[in-house]
């Protein structure tokens, strides 16, 4: 039984991979012509993608390693093969689309970050994406998702999933600069979903009163 519910999470770890590359591939679409409304078309409708994998409950471990701290330890083992899972379907989609004119030069500039600036990039999405899907899990309104994830696109900062498509697609994965990048993507990205969570716990025990043991009470002599 464990095995087979495993199963069916990691068929949805690989889904979400897959909408993520399909999100790659409408963002390199509308970035083709080199337009300033192409890029933004092109980041807003990668929401789609994301706003797919949270309607559909699919597993994303950029969704899914920020909640971490609250969960049992088989929900670690499930964040853990999504990363591997995500990549997978990434890589096909990636894999089997045609290369985008500009997803060489758009690997090309991602090769040419520092370490601590891929760390930093991948920090700042993990934050944005925290964001968009725990707002979608207690409000049940994607309208989070049509935000954050056009912001992190125009920003710049690094997807993991994302970038997995981008290198499969521009058939650049041989690469060992690639696989560092997308590993400290990784890293990033965890950091990032985990530091929202985690410093608002952190607040929620400091808005906590203090309990104070009341007097103690002398009996009658």
């Amino acid at each position: 039984m464990f095995w087979r519910s495993r199963l069916a999470v990691w068929i949805r770890e690989f889904l979400a991979g897959v909408l993520i590359g399909i999100g790659g591939i409408v963002l390199l679409a509308c970035n083709s012509g080199g337009s300033e409304l192409g890029k933004y078309a092109g980041a807003l409708l990668f929401s789609v993608a994301l706003s797919a994998i949270l309607l559909l409950k699919l597993n994303l471990y950029t969704g899914m390693v920020g909640y971490l701290p609250e969960n049992p330890p088989v929900f670690a083992f499930d964040t853990a093969m999504s990363v591997p899972l995500n990549f997978a379907g990434a890589f096909l989609t990636g894999f089997l689309s045609p290369a985008a004119g500009s997803v060489r030069d758009l690997c090309a500039a991602r090769l040419e970050k520092s370490v601590p600036q891929v760390l930093l990039d991948a920090f700042l999405c993990g934050i944005l994406i925290f964001v968009c899907v725990d707002v979608y899990k207690k409000k049940e309104r994607l309208i989070a998702v049509f935000l954050c994830v056009p912001t992190f696109i125009l920003c710049g900062f690094e997807h993991s999933i994302a970038d997995a498509f981008y290198f499969a697609n521009a058939r650049m994965l041989a690469d060992g600069r690639a696989v560092l990048f997308l590993l400290l993507a990784v890293a990033g990205n965890a950091a990032g979903g985990l530091f929202v969570p985690l410093l608002l716990k952190l607040a929620s025990r400091l808005e906590r009163p203090r309990q104070t043991n009341p007097p103690e009470q002398s009996g009658k002599q």
